[in-house]
């Protein structure tokens, strides 16, 4: 640039050595046509950069429209999931409530079902002629003392429970059946009012990942464990006892002393019940 420069010099002061008019015409010529050539010099370097800068930003905006389509595909893959586990949510809860609602039918006919009169007496029975005038609850051929009266019971929880604790009394206050009015629903205890020999069954459900046992117990003495939970999903238990209790004894239902902290325990699904087989001497 500095050499042409200096030859541009030397030009014009060739030509300005006549001083004439054409010469001061080719003087302004030589100007013009140095100015143009450095400006496009300039232009050629700026376009040269901008074509650089443009090449930049498309290769950018290529790499962001990835991205984009990239995150597009994980929110559709996320979409797609919470989908899956509404649909499942609801396979299970419509599952939860057909078994709720097969429970509370059974145990409404645990005692008095489709094959008793409504005097809750059954089939065979009626073929004795054992009317509700004379009517006594005989098992086979036990033993025992014939009873006069029947003395059942089932309930449940109205709520669940959160977080027992150790010695806890379960108190099942829905009460289904209570023949003979023998279980309390306000502390959750039957107490005999017959000396004989009575079964108890107890069901506990307890919420996934945690796990409990729980006692039945006769006068605060262990008749059996109940053990649940520890599963994936809701863990049940079940036991069943049978006890010759004298008339006061009372039995109920406690938390042990081996359980998880934090643990839920279903209502509907956690039941006590019991009844009396046959009176003793």
């Amino acid at each position: 640039m500095a050499a042409d420069r200096q030859r541009w010099r030397s030009s014009v002061q060739a030509l300005c050595a006549p001083s004439t008019k054409r010469t001061k015409l080719l003087i302004k010529e030589v100007l013009v046509d140095y100015n143009l050539q450095n400006g496009c010099s300039s232009l050629h370097e700026d376009v040269a950069i901008l074509t650089k800068e443009n090449l930049v930003l498309r290769k950018s905006q290529s790499k962001f429209e990835s991205e984009i389509d990239v995150l597009k595909s994980q929110i559709k893959d996320i979409l797609s999931e919470n989908r899956k586990l509404k649909e499942n949510l609801n396979r299970i809860d419509k599952e939860i409530s057909r078994t709720r609602n097969k429970t509370s039918k059974t145990e409404d006919n645990v005692f008095f079902g489709n094959n008793t009169d409504k005097h809750g007496l059954s089939k065979h029975h009626q073929r004795q002629g054992l009317g509700p005038q004379n009517r006594k609850r005989l098992l086979g051929s036990s033993p025992g003392i014939p009873v006069s009266s029947p003395i059942a019971f089932t309930a449940w929880l109205s709520a669940n429970v959160n977080n027992p604790s150790d010695g806890q009394t379960f108190v099942f206050d829905h009460i289904v059946t209570n023949f003979g009015n023998a279980y309390n629903h306000h502390n959750g205890m039957f107490t005999a009012t017959v000396k004989g020999i009575y079964a108890f069954y107890v069901s506990i459900l307890t919420g996934a990942g945690k796990s409990m046992e729980v006692e039945v117990v006769r006068n605060n003495l262990n008749i059996c464990y109940v053990y649940s939970g520890d599963m994936d999903f809701w863990g049940p238990g079940f036991n069943m006892a049978v006890a010759d209790l004298n008339v006061g004894d009372a039995v109920w239902v406690k938390v042990s002393t081996w359980h998880d902290s934090g643990l839920l325990v279903d209502s509907r699904f956690t039941s006590f019940s019991g009844f009396l087989l046959y009176e003793t001497d």
